[in-house]
């Protein structure tokens, strides 16, 4: 204190751990207060490392419940000083409850370690390792494990850390180990941090050479055995909880939990030089093992917590905003994966029921000042336990936020919510369903030099021996959510996907499940402004298959790009050169619904059904789109049906529907080149040439086009018809089915430019078979009124033309009838003189 000057060459430690005695009922074990502190102008030098604990271990119990054991404080800290350590610091505040033989462990609850800085500086030459994890006893059942803080904060002064830093306060639940049939324990994640704070006058910093990372997860602990002899049934294993920001930390409730690399808005710094990592993630226990015919325990509920890193708002004004972090790369994680069901120890099966997994939040969040990075990394996904039947696995939030007119400068950017059901023996598949995933822009400024994948996906769970389960998409966007404008420039790809995938069922008279796409969109509005290098904004959904089942159904979501208000802009400067399968078909939007294929059961395969699919540009708003296609020669905007595949004998290929499309220019303004705007759907066929398959129907979709109330639409659209096409029978199976579809042109007080050869048609074909399928006619439709213009102009080549039709073609009949069509019609209006 006051102008003290401690020098202490040798290595220093502090202990102020409390450890119970083992017994009937063991001891309690408390820890204590342990810090080392520099005040009012004192310094204390350490020339080696300093290593300060402050732990609690109970001792372990033969006939009670497990002692608890809580973690103290250990500290180092200074309050208008000066701490230098030569070496690294070490911070233990660890609680950890004891086993109890005959009855529940004790629980564990971490304390609190941490090294701060209210005024002042300290400096580490090597590296700070902090902890106060709660680990839970083990017993008949498992006790109870929680984190409690850990982690480095500059209020204001500076700490610089000449190596890495990590901090842990994550809950371990104790297993289910003595006796038969208890729960796993529940493992509840801490908060783990590296905080730098500032005031409006006064800097807070931290800086730290190499890497760092935070952990405030939550594991449960195993469940116990069956016992068939003592009619005891297998136990569940526990529940995982990541640290989550709205919960108070058991050691300090003035607190949330979670995992934070932060920095006040207006005067805190951060800066790291390796690579950092950020959980808040939950892991369910494992269910105890079956035994006989009792069936393994349930897995426990893996919850995902809240990991974030940036800057945020704290408690300035905004009225500095100078606040900086700089990260190489980081990682955000806050996932749940539920527990794998208990398994038959003879059999080598899993008999219990797989755990849920549910995610948790993982935020980079750049408010008031500025966050630069290398590759940003924020996983906010799930995924159910493997068991007899599979756990449900759904997503949580992944996001990249500017707010407070923060900037975020990064080279690339990954952000996932999917969500993935876990596999089921006996049982079905887990469901799988995406969270959410997104840029928001709102209010701030985002510079992406590369690629940003969004993606949340639903994948359902695999089944050996019954249905797969359903995969929903959850909403994957890059917007400015609110009404604040803002600015984002993707340099690279921008990959927005949020699928479904059903899963697969391996056996005969089963069905893989159904796969649904969820929403995927870009969106700007009150004068926001979005331009990206390429773009792929897809939600399309795939039934699942599987060697010998039936195929799930497949059904696509809503994917859309919009404009809205005056000055708002969506522009996209290249078409996509990759993507190229049956989900995205290299389009620039997609919602397609593709059936699984079936190769058993009854044969049929899966329905495929097309999604929605918006460009809007409205109010003011302008969206430009490329102008040149990509590797089809096309700007591929898709949602098309397709049914699955049949190889069964008997059997036939899945109906497709196709899906609607619009693209509403209302007083805003659309720019693109060669458009292939498809709704189409196509049948599903036989993939057995030897067999006796009828082919699927397909009926098309609706395709609009509208420019009204001003709006000006200057593109092409030389391919991308809606329609029907019958899949293809074998043996003696028939064509299928071609029918509908609507094309329609509407300008009503507009203007369209269309450029070279645009066609406004509905196409439909019968299949090939035994007998060829039907082809009946949808309808083409054409209307300009209230003052609307349509100028067809010629391009490059001299072609200027619009076509507008309907048409049918019967199927092929291999020796027997073929199909009937419609009478062609078409309208042609050839270019102006």
């Amino acid at each position: 204190d006051g102008a003290a000057q401690i020098d202490i060459a040798l290595a220093t430690g502090l202990n102020a751990s409390g450890y119970g005695g083992d017994g009937d009922m063991g001891g309690l074990g408390t820890g204590g207060i342990a810090s080392a502190a520099a005040r009012n102008g004192g310094t204390l030098n350490l020339g080696d490392f300093i290593s300060i604990s402050a732990d609690g271990e109970s001792g372990d119990s033969l006939l009670n419940d497990g002692a608890i054991g809580t973690g103290g404080s250990a500290s180092l800290n200074v309050n208008g000083g000066t701490i230098a350590v030569a070496g690294y610091v070490a911070l233990f505040a660890e609680g950890e409850g004891g086993n109890a033989n005959s009855a529940t462990g004790g629980a564990g609850i971490g304390g609190r370690a941490r090294m701060s800085t209210f005024g002042g500086s300290i400096s580490v030459g090597d590296f700070f390792a902090t902890t106060a994890e709660g680990i839970g006893g083990d017993g008949v059942s498992g006790g109870d494990g929680t984190g409690g803080i850990a982690g480095a904060f500059a209020g204001v002064g500076a700490i610089t850390i000449g190596s890495s830093v990590s901090a842990t306060a994550s809950g371990t639940g104790g297993s289910a180990v003595f006796g038969h049939g208890g729960t796993g324990g529940a493992g509840i994640g801490g908060n783990a941090f590296v905080q730098a704070q500032g005031t409006l006058i006064e800097d807070g910093s931290i800086d730290v050479a190499g890497s760092a990372g935070l952990v405030a997860d939550g594991i449960g602990g195993s469940g116990g055995s069956a016992a068939e002899s003592l009619g005891i049934a297998a136990g569940r294993g526990g529940d995982g909880r990541g640290g989550v920001l709205s919960t108070p930390n058991v050691a300090d409730p003035a607190f949330g939990s979670g995992a934070f690399v932060l920095a006040w808005g207006d005067r805190g710094s951060l800066s790291f030089g390796g690579d950092v990592l950020a959980t808040g993630s939950g892991s369910g226990g494992q269910g105890g093992a079956g035994d006989g015919p009792l069936a393994g325990g349930e897995g426990g509920t893996g919850f995902g917590g809240t990991a974030q890193v940036g800057l945020f708002v704290g408690g300035g004004d905004g009225s500095v905003s100078a606040g900086s972090v700089e990260f190489t790369n980081v990682t955000a994680q806050a996932t749940g994966s539920g527990g794998a069901g208990g398994a038959d120890l003879v059999l080598d099966i899993r008999t219990g029921i797989g755990g849920d997994g549910i995610g948790g939040n993982a935020f980079l969040t750049s408010r008031l000042g500025t966050v630069t990075a290398g590759t940003v990394t924020l996983q906010g996904g799930a995924e159910g336990g493997l068991g007899a039947t599979g756990g449900d696995g759904t997503g949580g939030q992944a996001g990249f936020l500017t707010g407070n007119n923060g900037t975020a400068n990064v080279s690339q950017l990954e952000a996932d919510a999917s969500g993935s059901g876990g596999t089921g023996f006996d049982g079905a598949g887990g469901a799988g369903t995406g969270g959410d995933a997104y840029i928001g822009f709102q209010g701030g400024t985002t510079n992406i030099t590369g690629n940003a994948l969004i993606t949340a996906n639903g994948f359902g769970g695999l089944s050996t021996y019954a249905n797969g389960g359903n995969g929903v998409g959850g909403t994957a966007d890059i917007a400015n959510f609110t009404a604040e404008t803002g600015s984002a420039t993707i340099g690279g790809d921008a990959i927005v996907i949020a699928n479904g995938f059903g899963g697969g069922a391996l056996t005969a008279d089963f069905t893989g499940g159904n796969g649904i796409g969820g929403e995927a969109f870009l969106l700007t509005q009150v004068g926001a402004t979005l331009q990206l290098g390429s773009a792929q904004v897809v939600a399309s959904g795939q039934g699942g298959s599987g060697t010998s089942a039936d195929g799930g159904n497949g059904t696509g979501g809503l994917a859309y790009i919009e404009a809205r208000d005056s000055g708002s802009s969506v522009v996209i400067q290249n078409s996509p050169q990759t993507g190229n399968n049956i989900f995205t078909q290299s389009a620039l939007l997609g919602a397609n619904g593709i059936g699984g294929n079936s190769n058993g059961g009854d044969g049929i395969g899966g329905t495929g059904t097309g999604g929605a699919i918006d460009i809007l540009a409205t109010s003011g708003g302008s969206v430009t789109l490329p102008a040149i296609g990509g590797p089809s020669g096309f700007v591929r905007l898709l949602g098309r049906g397709q049914g699955g595949a049949s190889s069964v004998e008997g059997g036939a290929g899945g109906t497709a529907l196709g899906g609607i499309g619009t693209i509403d220019v209302d007083g805003g303004t659309l720019v693109g080149g060669p458009l292939l705007f498809s709704m189409f759907a196509q049948g599903g066929s036989s993939a057995s040439p030897t067999a006796n398959i009828s082919g699927g129907a397909g009926s098309g979709g609706e395709r609009y086009i509208v420019v009204q109330n001003g709006g000006t639409l200057t593109a092409s659209f030389p391919g991308g018809i809606v329609g029907g096409a019958g899949g293809n029978g074998s043996g003696t199976g028939s064509g299928g089915d071609g029918s509908g579809g609507i094309a329609s042109l509407e300008v009503i007080g507009g203007t369209a430019n269309l450029v070279g050869r645009s066609i406004i048609a509905a196409q439909n074909g019968g299949g090939q078979g035994v007998n060829g399928g039907d082809a009946i006619g949808g309808l083409a439709n054409l209307v300009v009124d209230g003052g609307g213009v349509i100028n067809i102009v010629a391009d490059a080549n001299g072609l200027a033309e619009l076509l507008v039709g309907s048409s049918g073609l019967g199927g092929a009949a291999t020796t027997g009838v073929g199909g009937d069509a419609r009478p062609q019609r078409w309208l042609a209006a050839p270019a102006p003189t």
